[in-house]
């Protein structure tokens, strides 16, 4: 679950799955099952593949992964604020940051 708000609806869910994915490559998701995140050094990652980043966060390249987001909750007071239930596929999303060179292969 993550959480999103804007001035609308559909900035608010964008902002949602952003912070999801975000949480993933970055974070780890405590009590799930990838708890650790996909690339441990952010400010390393970046500077080596910005582009790359930039078109899977900003460019809205993630959504090739999200196998699910779904409106948990939604408040409409100076804004828009949602709860976004939002489910990735890891082993796809980990695949494309190995095959762009952001993380290694396991093993490698």
């Amino acid at each position: 679950k993550c959480e999103g708000m804007a001035e609308n609806l559909n900035k608010a869910i964008l902002f949602a799955e952003m912070n999801a994915l975000e949480n993933i490559l970055y974070r780890g998701i405590p009590g799930s099952n990838q708890e650790a995140p996909l690339i441990p050094d952010e400010l390393d990652a970046y500077k080596k593949n910005q582009l790359v980043l930039d078109n899977l966060v900003f460019r809205n390249g993630y959504k090739n992964y999200i196998t699910g987001s779904e409106i948990i909750e939604r408040h409409d007071a100076n804004g828009i604020f949602v709860v976004q239930k939002v489910t990735f596929d890891i082993p796809a999303l980990k695949k494309y940051l190995e095959n762009n060179n952001i993380i290694r292969k396991f093993g490698l």
